[in-house]
């Protein structure tokens, strides 16, 4: 952790940019990437950190399903997701994101490609998801930085972290596996 933390700017960037990738390559909860830099960084610097990240990962997901449509999107995300989706946004309107969003547990990157397909207003859209991300980042964060304290604590989020990036490549690999066999 010491020797991240002397990269000062440099630390600071790549957390930010990872958090920015995971966001782009949904579907992995972000509760280890938020523990870390809660760990290095501290609570609210990495809350911080973090919350930019994910402003800037949603913001490249909901573009990128403007841009790409709705067909190639289709063919990477499940139509029944993106169907569940549709009618949430269709009854709830904008606020349809903070309320999808504001569960800690599960990864709601996917909701950015979602909105983006609809005819959701993107600054209403980039509102909700910053107010429903806030709590989240920061109690997660600061939880982060709580568990730097304790020895114990940190190898478990050394361990967790190795478990985290393991599963996201063997779960990228059958992704992959599976779209050649069609």
């Amino acid at each position: 952790i010491e020797v991240i933390n002397h990269k000062g700017i440099l630390s600071m960037a790549i957390f930010v940019l990872l958090i920015i990738l995971e966001c782009v390559f949904a579907p992995f909860p972000p509760l280890i990437l938020y523990i870390a830099g809660g760990a290095i960084f501290g609570g609210f610097l990495a809350g911080g950190l973090a919350l930019v990240g994910n402003i800037l990962g949603a913001t490249a997901a909901f573009q990128i399903s403007k841009y790409f449509g709705r067909e190639w999107l289709e063919k990477r995300i499940p139509k029944k997701f993106i169907n569940k989706a549709d009618s949430f946004s269709k009854k709830y309107g904008s606020v349809s994101i903070f309320v999808l969003r504001i569960n800690p547990l599960t990864s709601s990157d996917l909701f950015s490609y979602a909105a983006g397909l609809t005819k959701m207003n993107f600054k209403k859209f980039l509102f909700w998801t910053s107010i429903a991300l806030i709590p989240t980042i920061f109690v997660q964060t600061f939880i982060g930085g709580e568990i730097s304290t304790h020895p114990l604590l940190t190898q478990f989020l050394i361990i967790g972290g190795a478990i985290y990036l393991i599963g996201f490549f063997v779960f990228y690999f059958l992704l992959k596996r599976k779209a050649l066999k069609k």
